[in-house]
């Protein structure tokens, strides 16, 4: 978790000459939130650890002419039971559309490809074990202009992806996301 926390933070930092350079130029545009909130799983999968604390970064860019905004979001989500931990870490590529109802507060739907990393470590079985798969998000969610830049929102969404655990085949890695976001509108 601390190692995704200071993933995240680099991530956001190498991102800022981009804001910057998005602001010079006022044709692009754009957002940066973080999101904290839960997952939740199928429970036949993921029994005792089917709803899980997730942590976020939702970042999308565009220029103002294009129907829909470039958007990439990087979603972790963390639980234990049983002395068994689990965890995934999704990273979302896809669009996003902005839907504009007044002056402050921004709606919007989006939805590509994800590739989900399923880790499962139990006290009794060393080491973990880990799997990749692909699947699709949809998402939809608001943003509400707090100042000039700076937001707070919801954003919700459905992804897919089955992985194989510890020889157990089509384990799914989506699943249910909810959570506030925080964020800065370029």
């Amino acid at each position: 978790m601390k190692k995704m926390i200071c993933f995240m933070i680099v991530g956001l930092f190498l991102a800022a000459p981009s804001l910057a350079w998005c602001e010079s130029d006022k044709a692009w545009t754009g957002n940066a939130r973080l999101l904290l909130g839960g997952k939740y799983y199928d429970q036949d999968d993921w029994t005792g650890r089917s709803s899980q604390y997730q942590l976020g970064g939702l970042f999308d860019i565009g220029m103002k002419t294009w129907p829909v905004s470039l958007a990439l979001d990087i979603l972790y989500s963390s639980g234990k039971a049983n002395s068994v931990k689990a965890g995934v870490l999704e990273e979302n590529l896809g669009v996003r559309k902005y839907f504009e109802g007044d002056s402050k507060l921004q709606t919007y739907i989006g939805g590509g490809v994800t590739l989900a990393r399923a880790m499962l470590d139990a006290a009794l079985r060393s080491p973990g074990d880990d799997e990749t798969g692909f699947g699709l998000w949809l998402n939809m969610g608001f943003s509400y202009l707090l100042t000039d830049r700076f937001t707070i929102g919801g954003d919700f969404r459905y992804s897919t992806a089955e992985v194989s655990i510890f020889n157990a085949t089509d384990v799914r890695a989506g699943g249910l996301h909810a959570g506030l976001t925080l964020g800065w509108k370029f």
